[in-house]
């Protein structure tokens, strides 16, 4: 089965984060946009609520440029 989450390395590079150290810090001030949670020791995103995320902003960026209405 495959794992329904993103670790925080991957959510790191997903995001275009420096490290993983500078996401732990976005997301202990509040402002990484997917909420995390955490599995034993690890902090995850699940992969439905980051894709959710990007289609989001994807929908966003094409009603600013007329293609569809919000």
């Amino acid at each position: 089965m495959e794992k329904p989450y993103w670790t925080i390395d991957e959510l790191a590079d997903l995001f275009g984060y420096a490290n993983k150290q500078s996401l732990h810090n976005a997301i202990s001030l509040g402002r990484f946009p997917c909420p995390t949670y955490k599995i034993g020791k690890h902090r995850v995103a699940d992969k439905a609520v980051v894709e959710s995320f990007f289609i989001s902003k994807r929908d966003e960026g094409l009603a600013e440029l007329g293609e569809i209405s919000p």
